[in-house]
């Protein structure tokens, strides 16, 4: 949906520094970019009602709404400790014909099934 003529008008009218500070505060790249590339931007960000995306809300908080769930919150990944180590002196031997071995030549593996 394009905009009416007379918002297109006024779009046109306005300065590069102005196009380019209505779209940074959506979100939107404008490096590199025209003056008619930025005006078509403005128009496609007015067409989708796009909000101007509020500066302090911290990283921490996005973090944690993106990881809630109908059935509450899961715990951050960066947070949860393990007993996990990166020593592997303790390992066994194995080459990697043991692992093809383990992970690829099991029972009901074979190369058409593990085509993608």
């Amino acid at each position: 949906m394009a905009l009416i003529g007379g918002a297109k008008n006024e779009v046109q009218k306005w300065k590069v520094p102005e196009l380019k500070s209505y779209l940074q505060s959506r979100g939107i790249t404008v490096s590199q970019k025209r003056k008619e590339e930025l005006v078509e931007l403005v128009e496609k960000a007015r067409d989708l009602s796009l909000e101007p995306i509020d500066d302090e809300e911290k990283p921490e908080d996005v973090i944690v709404n993106k990881l809630q769930t109908k059935e509450g919150s899961l715990p951050c990944p960066s947070m949860l400790h393990s007993d996990w180590t990166s020593d592997f002196s303790d390992f066994p031997n194995f080459t990697y014909g043991d692992m093809y071995a383990y992970l690829i030549d099991k029972e009901g593996y074979d190369y058409e099934s593990l085509k993608a």
